[in-house]
């Protein structure tokens, strides 16, 4: 929820420009995808980081496993 001009990014992996004008991508060693508003230039993690590893749960309370790609759709889904 910060300035992404000051925020510690760990090994990126992919990232890939949003349909909503927002950079995505994959911070490979902290196991998570982040997404920066480039209009605002806000950083936020939108899944990962956490230590559930179970499915249908919050995405941002997940834990993803050293993540490397990412793609988003037109409609917006990671």
């Amino acid at each position: 929820g910060g300035d992404a001009r000051e925020a510690l990014i760990a090994i990126r992996g992919d990232l890939t420009l949003g349909p909503d004008n927002a950079l995505y991508f994959t911070e490979y060693m902290k196991g998570k995808i982040r997404r920066i508003d480039l209009a605002t230039n806000t950083i936020s993690t939108i899944a990962g980081g956490g230590s559930v590893y179970t499915e249908g749960g919050w995405a941002d309370e997940s834990s993803l496993v050293f993540p490397i790609g990412i793609r988003v759709s037109s409609q917006g889904d990671i």
